[in-house]
């Protein structure tokens, strides 16, 4: 975890104080947690608002980010209700005891500030670009890379599809040659305040936010829900929520709403892909 998750990891534990999720479960009105991945963030709010619309009665808190990591720590160690996750259980995580519930994917995609004349790169431009081959764009303006932390599920999911990543972002943070966002929102905002800057982001919550972060088609293909679901469009990450049983009857009530057709409905009209 890096040390603004871990931060907020902290904040959260000092604002709900030890046992909250035990002692606070048999009291009413409850304010039921899920935190973790900012991937997850902008959609779950989303659902959250839709369904407590619905249901006056419940509370559902959607803080900010700490990350796949620190949402599942904080649920292990009993200081939230759900967790939101961005990427696959890991090792240790698996031996918790947790279940798990896809709702949703997101689009991986590569984003530009306004200010880039450029409507799409390469495999071999992403590479290039963030190796430091490539500085500049096709007008000659230079060009200013954001990447996200170590441990990013985004990071991962380039890692995962292109030859070579792995070995250009292990070279990008041992060098400390790009400055680095550490969490979704930020680096949407950086993105879309900084002229001529590079990144990678999610449809989704660039959709979300109102983002002007200007999204780049990959290899001459865009980065939409259909040319994901057909296969020409690669990069993708599945949403998900992480809990432990017993889970209260709420929550269990707000993630069947997620997968229930208006979810879904919601889910795709905000750019993201329903599950289920």
């Amino acid at each position: 975890m890096n040390h603004v998750k871990a931060a907020g990891f902290v904040l959260l534990t000092l604002c709900l104080g030890p046992g909250h999720v035990v002692a606070e479960q048999g009291k009413k009105p409850v304010t039921y947690v899920l935190a973790g991945s900012g991937t997850n963030l902008a959609i779950t709010s989303e659902l959250a608002r839709a369904f407590m619309e619905k249901n006056p009665g419940v509370k559902l808190h959607v803080p900010e980010s700490m990350g796949s990591t620190g949402g599942l720590k904080a649920l292990h160690k009993g200081r939230i209700h759900a967790a939101l996750v961005s990427r696959p259980l890991r090792k240790i995580e698996k031996t918790w005891n947790l279940k798990v519930t896809a709702y949703a994917r997101t689009i991986v995609v590569f984003g530009a500030n306004p200010s880039v004349p450029d409507s799409g790169v390469t495999a071999d431009q992403v590479l290039s670009i963030l190796d430091g081959r490539t500085a500049k764009w096709s007008d000659g303006s230079p060009i200013t890379v954001l990447i996200r932390e170590e441990g990013d599920s985004g990071a991962e999911v380039l890692t995962g599809h292109f030859k070579g990543m792995r070995e250009v972002l292990e070279k990008a943070y041992r060098s400390g040659i790009w400055r680095i966002e550490y969490t979704d929102r930020n680096c949407n905002h950086s993105i879309a305040r900084i002229k001529g800057s590079f990144g990678w982001t999610d449809l989704g919550s660039v959709r979300l936010e109102g983002s002007r972060v200007k999204t780049l088609n990959l290899d001459g293909v865009e980065p939409t829900a259909e040319n994901l679901a057909s296969g020409r469009y690669p990069l993708s990450k599945e949403l998900s929520f992480a809990y432990a049983e017993p889970l209260p009857e709420d929550l269990r009530r707000f993630i069947a709403f997620a997968l229930s057709p208006e979810g879904r409905g919601i889910v795709a009209r905000s750019g993201y892909v329903p599950l289920r």
